[in-house]
């Protein structure tokens, strides 16, 4: 008989393990268990754009390796004629900053993984400022992808599901109610959620909140410094952030927020207005 897996969370993790475990053995069982599936997961919010983003102190070999794998995964998924279904976009990435010494950015490891990365020096930052109202010092530009959720999420349920994958739609409050049951291997990707499921107190939410805006005429990605304001197009409309308020569990819009993050776009590009 094959083995049976119970994989927790439908979020990106939690559907691309499961799929890649199909894919990996086959014949494997695999069943999905989650409390929220598309479009009702923290990433049905996310512009999905690739770039390693609030990395505080992981090791530089991991966001490395973690990085490299991601973009060649989703650089075999833009080539294939998937890529419209998926959800990938090609796209442009400014990454601007107003400091001082703006030109001497530190380029991390992760910038040897794009297909193109380039330092933006005081002069071109003059001139890019110039379409704005910032005063840009420097900056970086590089070729990444938008993959995005709200399209990428469907298309590996479909997968799951026609390789044979069962969905519960349930709340998991303890891995003790698997004790019993005939799962072989049970895999957690739950993410922020593993703070109560396991009692990982380690694990903490960073809260993002977003605003989606109609501007058809942006085609790149716009990022103010590490942890600024951001502009990224997607397929259906342009997505205005953000926020990285750490250990802030609220899933609600904050209208200060909203605010705060509109102004800081528009600042950004006045076009937004």
């Amino acid at each position: 008989m094959a083995p049976h897996v119970a994989v927790i969370g439908a979020g990106i993790i939690g559907l691309s393990t499961a799929v890649l475990a199909q894919e990996k053995i086959p014949g494997l069982q695999v069943t999905i268990i989650s409390e929220h599936f598309s479009p009702h997961t923290t990433g049905d919010g996310s512009a999905g754009l690739w770039m390693p983003y609030c990395l505080k102190d992981t090791p530089q070999n991991k966001i490395l390796r973690w990085s490299s794998k991601t973009y060649d995964h989703i650089l075999k998924l833009w080539k294939s004629n998937e890529a419209g279904d998926v959800g990938i976009s090609l796209i442009p990435v400014y990454k601007l900053t107003e400091k001082s010494g703006g030109e001497d950015m530190e380029q991390p490891e992760w910038t040897k993984v794009p297909l193109a990365h380039h330092i933006i020096n005081s002069h071109q930052a003059q001139k890019l400022a110039s379409l704005s109202d910032s005063k840009f010092t420097g900056g970086t530009h590089c070729i990444s992808f938008t993959l995005e959720p709200t399209y990428f999420l469907p298309y590996l349920m479909q997968k799951f599901k026609v390789n044979g994958g069962k969905v519960l739609h349930q709340k998991v409050e303890s891995l003790q109610q698997f004790c019993g049951q005939n799962y072989d291997v049970v895999i957690n990707c739950t993410g922020v959620q593993a703070h109560n499921l396991v009692g990982d107190k380690s694990v903490q939410p960073v809260r993002g909140q977003v605003l989606r805006v109609n501007a058809p005429w942006v085609f790149h990605a716009a990022l103010e410094g590490n942890e600024g304001n951001y502009i990224i197009p997607n397929k259906d409309n342009v997505i205005l952030g953000g926020t990285q308020q750490e250990g802030n569990w609220n899933t609600k819009p904050d209208p200060a927020d909203s605010m705060s993050i509109h102004n800081g776009c528009c600042k950004l590009m006045p076009g937004l207005k």
